[in-house]
């Protein structure tokens, strides 16, 4: 070990690698600094930076605030809010759950505007069946919709449909027309 005037310099091993320590403060100032270096740095315990970023003993990070690039893996994110920026940006939710005649993948993506939820089926035997719902700024496509209001209201019902249609006056006649021909067929 060789103390110099603001360094120490520790020997690690007999390779010739070393581990260096470096104090230095502002005398115009009270701020210090510190550097370390080497090949491996270990900190064990809780170690805390300025009270916004700590490792803890068991390993994870708490943080106030920060900034990624690259990937971000994990089986499960909270928050109360998720931002993307840019056109590339969206958000994507995918889970599977297996069933015995084949596996779901379910999914939620959020990308430009719309909003797709999804659900394909990929059965034993190599048939795939989706079902997808996309609501976008104006318009919804789905395969069902169940509702008890709209626009405070109840919504159309079976026995309204003749109203639409005019069953009375045009779809019931041609029905009989068509029922009566059938009739004549099979009995000639």
């Amino acid at each position: 070990m060789n103390v110099l005037a603001g360094q120490v310099v520790l020997k690690v091993d007999s390779e010739g690698n070393i581990g260096y320590v470096e104090l230095d403060a502002d005398p115009d100032t009270d701020l210090t600094a510190i550097t370390i270096k080497a090949d491996n740095i270990e900190l064990e315990g809780l170690t805390t930076i300025n009270d916004n970023f700590k490792v803890l003993e068991d390993g994870t990070i708490e943080a106030v605030d920060g900034k990624f690039r690259g990937t971000i893996s994990g089986s499960r994110i909270t928050g109360s809010e998720f931002e993307t920026y840019g056109n590339d940006g969206y958000f994507k939710s995918t889970s599977w759950d297996g069933e015995v005649y084949g596996v779901y993948q379910n999914e939620i993506l959020i990308n430009n505007g719309v909003l797709r939820c999804s659900r394909t089926l990929y059965a034993s035997g190599g048939y795939t069946y989706d079902w997808a719902t996309t609501i976008n700024y104006d318009t919804v496509n789905t395969r069902n919709v169940v509702c008890n209001y709209l626009n405070g209201e109840s919504p159309v019902t079976r026995s309204d449909i003749s109203d639409f249609v005019g069953w009375s006056s045009v779809l019931q006649p041609l029905f009989q027309n068509i029922w009566n021909r059938l009739s004549a067929l099979e009995s000639a």
